[in-house]
């Protein structure tokens, strides 16, 4: 049932609604747990990142309810970003491991997500925005908003988490306030000139994603030509590690056998990242010994590394391989 908003007292129909949805918003807290659910899978794994959560101002919220208002009746949809959350990570390849992160973590509506995929000859900007139910579990999410918001207007029970890179973030904080709101303006032909100016910024900001990974795996590589081994998988991993002191044994290994050295340089990073983001490690320190450890364990199965392996971390190891399918990134 949509509310009357017939003007009282004079005051404008989007006053009245905003003066109402800011009643509404004003004890929602949960977006700041949500954060915390995201952030506590990040930090296990090292990656380098910023996080930011955000409950839709009232203003903002009303403007857009207004603005789509006929777009949602007619296509029977619901404003899905009330709560919203920003992943910023600093490389590029970390995108699709945090995007399987939060798949574990929340469900996803496959279907409402945007993830634009570029064809080969154009650059433009690319969205991922992930649409998750609100979880209503044991912590009580749904019982704590107010439920005229999904009675009384067109939101739906869900939040939305954006994934993008450091160097993209400006540019779409921008493009969101000039252009993304002002979307029939710039459809004009006028705008012709600036929306091809516009979009190839956000082409040279992709180049740059893609360069500083691509010399930092060029280092890693020289790394492992010079057998610079703590060196090699600073570059290679580009996570936060406790201690990058390699234990004198595993050097030794590394640098008698060439071809064990070779399968440690080309453990697959995205596989061995997302487990270690996982519950099951949740108890082992982030050391450089420990990945190597796992990263045995899960990818090349050398016998010799294995009897150097706490069992701690080979029951870790098994815990986790009972809930997995191995499915690599």
């Amino acid at each position: 049932m949509e509310p009357d908003h017939t003007p009282k007292n004079g005051m404008p129909q989007h006053e009245i609604v905003e003066e109402e949805l800011r009643s509404l918003l004003s004890g929602i807290t949960i977006e700041r747990e949500l954060r915390e659910h995201i952030k506590k899978r990040l930090e296990r794994v090292g990656m380098y990142f910023r996080i930011f959560a955000r409950v839709k101002a009232a203003g903002s919220l009303c403007a857009k309810l207004i603005r789509k208002e006929e777009k949602y009746k007619k296509n029977d949809e619901k404003l899905q970003d009330l709560i919203g959350i920003r992943v910023i990570l600093y490389y590029a390849d970390d995108v699709p491991i945090c995007q399987k992160m939060i798949g574990s973590l929340f469900h996803v509506r496959e279907e409402d997500c945007s993830i634009d995929t570029p064809g080969i000859d154009e650059f433009k900007p690319v969205r991922l925005n992930l649409i998750c139910d609100i979880p209503d579990g044991a912590e009580g999410y749904i019982k704590r908003i107010p439920k005229e918001l999904w009675q009384n207007y067109r939101i739906d029970k869900t939040f939305e988490v954006q994934i993008r890179t450091i160097f993209s973030e400006g540019w779409h904080e921008v493009n969101h306030d000039i252009r993304y709101k002002h979307e029939k303006e710039w459809e004009s032909p006028a705008y012709y000139e600036y929306n091809r100016k516009l979009n190839g910024i956000n082409a040279t900001l992709e180049v740059c994603d893609n360069t500083i990974i691509s010399v930092l795996d060029s280092l890693a590589y020289q790394c492992y030509k010079e057998c610079k081994l703590s060196e090699m998988f600073r570059y290679r991993l580009r996570i936060h590690m406790q201690n990058e002191e390699l234990r004198p044994e595993l050097r030794q290994l590394f640098e008698t056998d060439k071809e064990l050295w070779k399968k440690v340089y080309r453990l697959e990073r995205a596989e061995l990242l997302y487990a270690l983001s996982d519950t099951a490690f949740a108890s082992i320190p982030r050391t450089l010994n420990h990945i190597i450890y796992i990263g045995n364990a899960l990818q090349i199965g050398d016998g010799r590394i294995d009897e150097m392996t706490p069992s701690l971390i080979k029951r870790c190891v098994a815990e986790w391989q009972e809930q997995q399918d191995y499915e690599i990134i």
